[in-house]
């Protein structure tokens, strides 16, 4: 039994592949999404514009993939192949993204830092709020850069009686989770209901190294990162892919 704890967007894909593979799985709602529909028509307008096109979450690209289709010369960036692969469903300009590992940091590290951006016009679409860390590398660096938040996350509190059933949850192997605001919202309510020690000794899963520096801030000592996460999730199950990490 696995506890999958991210967007509703993308559950369904998630837990149908575990379920394929006879993975029982448990979806955590903790989280809703709200679009801005008036940022994605200017987002519409605008984009083509742009040289450099920042997509920093996954969620954005289903929901602007007729935008995408529409951009005929921009270079795309993502934090992770999955996104990049995302992307290139719907576009065969070129996509940017960490040739290893995954988030802000490696992308900044293995590709950013490598690029020319002088005298380009750079677009960052992003989630309300949420991480600043590709925002203030452009700024640090003294780039032309523009942001457009196109959705906002709203976050659900978990009852005492729904956060007793999670951890009377029998066979419970494990813990999927998606994003640094998942990790910091799950940690609250377990905060909320004296379940920190508990949550700190589950395994976790993720598709970010930043997120799992996050988690190990948090306590959490066993943490497997996946690369291709889609793809590669079903071999959570090995004892032996637990024990390496």
């Amino acid at each position: 039994m696995y506890i999958v704890c991210c967007p509703k967007d993308n559950a369904h894909e998630i837990i149908s592949g575990l379920n394929q593979q006879q993975i029982t799985t448990y979806f955590l709602d903790l989280l809703d999404i709200e679009y801005f529909e008036t940022n994605f028509k200017l987002l519409e307008l605008s984009i083509k514009r742009f040289d450099y096109i920042i997509f920093s979450s996954a969620l954005v690209i289903e929901h602007a993939k007729d935008i995408i289709r529409n951009t005929p010369c921009a270079t795309f960036i993502t934090v992770g192949s999955a996104s990049a692969q995302r992307i290139k469903k719907y576009t065969t300009n070129k996509v940017i993204y960490p040739a290893i590992g995954s988030g802000a940091k490696a992308l900044i590290d293995s590709k950013l830092n490598t690029i020319d951006f002088s005298n380009k016009n750079i677009l960052m679409i992003k989630g309300e709020g949420g991480n600043d860390y590709l925002d203030n590398y452009f700024k640090n660096n003294n780039a032309v850069y523009v942001i457009i938040e196109v959705y906002k996350r709203i976050y659900k509190q978990l009852s005492t009686l729904e956060f007793k059933k999670i951890i009377l949850l029998s066979q419970l192997q494990g813990i999927i989770i998606t994003s640094s605001g998942l990790v910091d919202w799950l940690f609250q309510q377990a905060q909320i209901n004296n379940a920190i020690e508990w949550l700190k000794q589950q395994n976790f899963i993720t598709l970010h190294d930043d997120i799992k520096n996050q988690l190990n801030g948090f306590g959490v000592n066993s943490v497997v990162v996946l690369d291709e996460f889609k793809r590669n999730l079903p071999g959570i199950l090995s004892p032996k892919t637990m024990q390496r990490n």
